[in-house]
């Protein structure tokens, strides 16, 4: 119920930047980065495509020598790791130069990763526990360790944009708009580990849910960019290209929630984070109505969390650690513009 109340609060915050706008006023002129929109039409965009979360590794296994120090922590590292994404926008022109923007993403990213910890006569596989009282196999004895984790990342934005005529640009970029814009994201991981000795006996097994949410607001410029090498080459296919770069500051929330057989810890933390990030557009347009865009989005995040699992030898407990991480999605999407066959065939 608290998780649920603050993202009701949050999407009433980004509601009431709906007051940015204008009374409705239709005029017809183009609005650079986002391409072929036009004050007075609104455009809806659905699109799907690959994305990538550089996560940090899940560290829960490891290998102890003799004196009981770990030698090393088994790496079930996610940054190699791709999948599938969504992401649909609509454009609603208010105003003579204002607009409102809602748009939102999804990314689904799964791992199944298998490792070996290899043990001598005097070493030992381990698995950590979550209140300090490590389980182990027999010394010398190899474990394998199969890792599924499971990763949502989505989010929700709504923005107000003013556009401006005649702003200041150069040979490479012309910004067109600038945006103020409100955010709702969360980074969803479910994670399974089994342990099995290499004659395929149960070792035993861990679960983890590790969810973090984030509520914000950013602003953002957006307009055309121009590649001087490029420029022939894309205006004889007609191609149009943008450009959105925005920064946002964010809370932060993080729950934790782990389990092994007979034991179980909850843990949660809050903080805040920087995200920032750059949209890269090319469109073709291919009906008055119709344009298809390829869309790349880059973007940095400075809090995600690092799980830190109990040390019996060194008095570490389990904790929530944090670190950055770097998000990519490529996209290719298709825009329709809305409203009668007027508005696009005069």
């Amino acid at each position: 119920m608290l998780r649920f109340g603050k993202i009701m609060a949050g999407l009433a915050g980004v509601a009431a930047l709906a007051g940015l706008a204008y009374p409705a006023a239709a005029q017809d002129y183009s609005m650079p980065g986002v391409a072929t929109t036009k004050v007075g039409e609104a455009e809806l965009s659905i699109g799907g495509g690959l994305s990538r979360l550089d996560l940090p590794d899940i560290r829960f296994g490891y290998r102890s020598g003799p004196s009981g120090n770990r030698e090393y922590a088994n790496s079930n590292g996610f940054e190699d790791e791709f999948g599938g994404s969504l992401t649909g926008q609509l454009v609603i022109p208010w105003g003579s130069t204002t607009a409102l923007a809602l748009g939102g993403f999804w990314s689904g990213i799964d791992q199944d990763k298998g490792v070996r910890c290899e043990a001598n006569g005097v070493q030992s596989c381990e698995a950590s526990n979550l209140t300090g009282v490590n389980a182990s196999a027999p010394v010398g004895v190899d474990l394998r360790e199969r890792a599924k984790r499971d990763v949502d990342h989505w989010g929700t934005q709504l923005e107000g944009r003013y556009y401006m005529q005649g702003a200041p640009g150069n040979a490479f970029v012309n910004t067109s708009y600038v945006a103020l814009g409100g955010d709702i994201r969360q980074i969803n991981q479910d994670t399974r580990i089994n342990f099995s000795t290499l004659s395929g006996l149960d070792a035993g097994s861990y679960k983890e849910s590790l969810d973090t949410d984030y509520y914000g607001a950013y602003v953002a410029i957006g307009g055309e960019y121009h590649l001087p090498f490029f420029e022939n080459f894309k205006s004889g296919l007609g191609l149009e290209s943008g450009f959105k770069a925005y920064a946002g500051l964010y809370a932060v929330d993080s729950d934790y929630n782990g389990r092994v057989p007979g034991n179980s810890l909850g843990l949660s933390t809050d903080d805040t984070a920087f995200i920032g990030g750059l949209t890269l557009e090319t469109r073709k347009q291919f009906t008055p109505r119709t344009s298809l865009s390829l869309e790349s989005t880059y973007e940095y995040i400075s809090w995600v969390p690092e799980m830190q699992y109990s040390n019996s030898n060194t008095g570490q407990s389990t904790t929530i650690d944090d670190t950055d991480a770097f998000a990519s999605r490529t996209m290719l999407r298709l825009n329709v513009g809305l409203g009668p066959d007027g508005l696009y065939y005069k």
